[in-house]
């Protein structure tokens, strides 16, 4: 029996009796951990222990834990300052090096409690209007430079034994409200997005998977969100020629309209691959469920193909990399970020 192409969350601090029953069932591809879900490391490992002991199946267990304002684990583990204050601190040189490290450090720290996806890199330009939700969670607002950033990140992660996702994609930069409160809009034309946006998803089109935006391109489709646009889902397959796993961006967002299983339904007829549904809603969650149906021979061969991607660390100690880390701000003359 094939897997269901959802990833879902979990409510709390550890899996309920009914929880285990509804998982055990549903056969997700994956699980998405929030901070609601335990920061001390032991308390994750056992969740994730628990989502393995249920599933008889590979699945993905991710999380997206960017550093910065976006961290969904503290205590224990070490605080980064947001990315593109980062970028602006230090020395052209070192930037990029500087970006590998941090997440390398965040992929081993994951590595070591069983997460296997982190959701980055950010692949989307910053702009002077740019929603402050995303802004400083950007590498720049020069597009090579965003281009260069992305890939390293991505390799970063990939070095620690972690799959990364790029998003989101086709390009949220030029937004200027929060996806998670209405439906974002942009009206520059396809020329210019194709010129800009969609360069850095287009240079990471071989990562193994990605994460897709829900924001309104009226210059691509002026009705439908992109994330439930059949175009735009076209466009992000043959002209920015991403190949590996296309999920949703979270469907409980408030850009989207509709009954849960209505939105989820649109967003597979679009062209994603799977639904991401994070809160952790039990009667949210079967609705979807319920209308996604068994994964298709295009998207287990897809998921196939990312856990491919997954190979063990050959670095566990990640001392070294922080000292590094911190000899870049040195050089700049700037303090270290505690």
């Amino acid at each position: 029996m094939a897997q269901t192409p959802v990833i879902l969350g979990i409510k709390g601090q550890e899996l309920t009796r009914g929880e285990k029953s509804f998982f055990k069932e549903a056969r997700p591809l994956g699980y998405i951990l929030f901070k609601r879900n335990g920061d001390a490391e032991g308390r994750v490992q056992r969740i994730i222990e628990d989502l393995r002991d249920i599933s008889s199946d590979h699945i993905l267990i991710l999380t997206d834990h960017e550093g910065g304002r976006v961290q969904r684990f503290t205590g224990l583990w070490h605080d980064w300052i947001p990315a593109l204050v980062q970028c602006e601190r230090l020395n052209s040189d070192d930037r990029l090096r500087a970006l590998y490290l941090r997440y390398q450090v965040i992929g081993l720290e994951l590595f070591r409690v069983g997460i296997n996806v982190n959701c980055v890199p950010i692949c989307d330009v910053a702009h002077e209007k740019t929603h402050p939700i995303l802004k400083d969670r950007c590498y720049g607002f020069d597009v090579d430079f965003v281009c260069e950033a992305a890939q390293t990140v991505a390799e970063a992660c990939l070095s620690a034994g972690v799959l990364p996702v790029i998003k989101h994609i086709p390009g949220h930069g030029r937004c200027h409200h929060d996806s998670h409160i209405e439906l974002p809009s942009t009206d520059i034309s396809r020329l210019e997005l194709a010129r800009t946006d969609f360069r850095p998803f287009h240079q990471l089109r071989h990562m193994p998977l990605g994460m897709m935006a829900h924001v309104l391109y009226p210059s691509l489709d002026d009705e439908c969100p992109s994330s439930q646009s059949p175009h735009v889902v076209s466009i992000v397959r043959q002209e920015i020629g991403f190949e590996g796993l296309l999920m949703t961006d979270d469907v409980a967002m408030s850009a989207l309209q509709g009954k849960m299983a209505e939105r989820a339904k649109l967003c597979l007829s679009a062209g994603c691959d799977v639904i991401l549904h994070c809160n952790g809603d039990r009667k949210e969650m079967e609705s979807v469920v319920n209308v996604s149906g068994p994964s298709n021979d295009i998207t287990r061969e897809r998921f196939d193909r990312a856990l491919a991607h997954l190979v063990k660390p050959s670095q566990a100690d990640i001392s070294p990399l922080i000292e590094e880390y911190r000899t870049l701000f040195d050089r700049a003359g700037v303090q270290y970020p505690h």
